[in-house]
């Protein structure tokens, strides 16, 4: 195989693909997920017992 033309124009591009039965158009994009949400009992992490303010 070799590169014989460079197709930009995007007109040009969807009649090409509907012509030889491909979808033209892009796949739906899901969202990304978000961080995990972590348990409220996770609190052991930050030090059982450490106050966060100076009392």
């Amino acid at each position: 195989m070799r590169l014989i033309t460079l197709i930009t124009h995007s007109a040009d591009i969807r009649q090409i693909l509907d012509h030889i039965g491909v979808d033209s158009e892009p796949p739906h994009m899901s969202p990304g997920r978000g961080l995990p949400r972590w348990d409220d009992d996770c609190d052991a992490q930050m030090g059982d017992g450490v106050a966060l303010e100076p009392e």
